[in-house]
């Protein structure tokens, strides 16, 4: 795809206009990458667009902070139009201004902020029993021929469910996820979702709000994750008119919502009594309908995160696993634990074995479970 084919949207602002940071243009970008960097590239972009404001300079130091220390113009000319193998015109260069390997690493260590030098031993997402769960909940949600449109995923707090909600957002433009706070009013929030579609927060609420319909719509699907913090605001009404606002933009534009909730607020959020949630209820196709996740993280899934983790032979090691991951703080705390254990084990130079892991659990259990 040459670089003259690509129409150009609007950019996040007006002083940014020689970088592109709305998803479309993202998307056309990432086909100037070959391979396993394309995918790379669009992660990394959405990352600096949504962590880092677009702004070049602490974009800058992000890489720099993970060992990629390359200067503000290398950056800029890499992340604008996606010139890093074609020159202004959009004709291929006699060598791209980085390496595609130096390139690949250096994004990865970006998306898994972790160092450059210690790529190789950093473990990608572990894809568990429950991030197929909810993968597939949010898939079948997204189907066009979906009468209900809406979603409801509650699961006890470390559950991978907001590690997964991230994950399906990084791996498909169309998902946004965004995580409610207890005191946004219903124009924060919509300030907050818009800026994950690439518009500016200088923006006014009008033009915010207008953005977010036209980039919703069947194919799009918003998961809120701890959609029971919002009845922390002391306004009532300010919760009603966001989720009055949710329901006008599904009707209008025919996209997926999700609600992430913890298992002990769903009484809260849906009380029987209460006719206006019913509809929300119903719209989700009524409670049976809602993806209901374990209490505890299946041994099978602890196993797979310990093995991508470096575990040698974590599958003989299912019993220790498991009492570390029923701990109070469930995945959190497992991965405090095994992460320690690997620290440990990279210092002595060996392979993180069991043995390690059981020092790292009686560490812990001082501090952490106040034994």
């Amino acid at each position: 795809m040459n670089e003259k084919t690509i129409t150009a949207p609007t950019a996040v602002d007006d002083n940014k206009t020689s970088i592109y940071w709305d998803d479309q243009r993202i998307e056309q970008e990432a086909e100037l990458f070959p391979g396993d960097l394309r995918e790379l590239y669009r992660r990394a972009k959405v990352i600096c667009r949504e962590q880092y404001a677009a702004d070049m300079t602490l974009v800058t130091e992000a890489f720099a902070k993970v060992g990629a220390t390359r200067d503000k113009t290398t950056w800029s000319r890499i992340f604008k139009k996606g010139r890093w193998n074609h020159d202004t015109e959009g004709n291929p260069l006699p060598s791209p201004i980085v390496s595609a390997k130096k390139l690949e690493e250096e994004f990865q260590a970006f998306v898994t902020q972790t160092r450059v030098e210690l790529l190789r031993g950093k473990t990608p997402f572990a894809e568990t029993s429950i991030w197929e769960l909810i993968r597939l909940y949010v898939a079948k949600k997204m189907r066009p021929e979906r009468v209900n449109k809406f979603g409801v995923i509650t699961g006890p707090t470390g559950m991978q469910k907001s590690a997964s909600f991230k994950e399906l957002a990084l791996r498909d433009p169309n998902v946004k996820h965004l995580e409610c706070s207890e005191n946004s009013s219903c124009n924060q929030l919509i300030s907050m979702l818009a800026y994950k579609y690439g518009v500016s927060v200088g923006r006014n609420v009008v033009e915010k709000r207008m953005r977010v319909f036209e980039n919703f719509g069947p194919s799009k699907c918003i998961i809120f994750d701890n959609t029971q913090d919002l009845r922390g605001h002391d306004d009532a009404e300010e919760l009603n008119k966001f989720l009055k606002f949710c329901r006008w933009l599904q009707d209008e534009r025919g996209g997926t919502i999700i609600f992430s909730i913890t298992p002990q607020e769903e009484e809260q959020i849906f009380p029987k009594e209460s006719v206006f949630m019913e509809q929300f209820e119903g719209r989700a196709g009524g409670r049976g309908s809602f993806l209901r996740l374990p209490n505890e993280n299946p041994k099978a899934d602890l196993v797979t995160i310990a093995t991508s983790l470096g575990m040698k032979d974590a599958g003989k090691h299912v019993a220790l696993l498991y009492q570390i991951g029923t701990l109070r703080g469930r995945i959190r705390t497992f991965y405090e634990v095994l992460q320690q254990a690997k620290f440990a084990a990279d210092h002595a130079r060996s392979p993180l074995t069991a043995d390690y892991v059981e020092d790292a659990l009686e560490e812990y259990r001082p501090t952490k479970e106040g034994k």
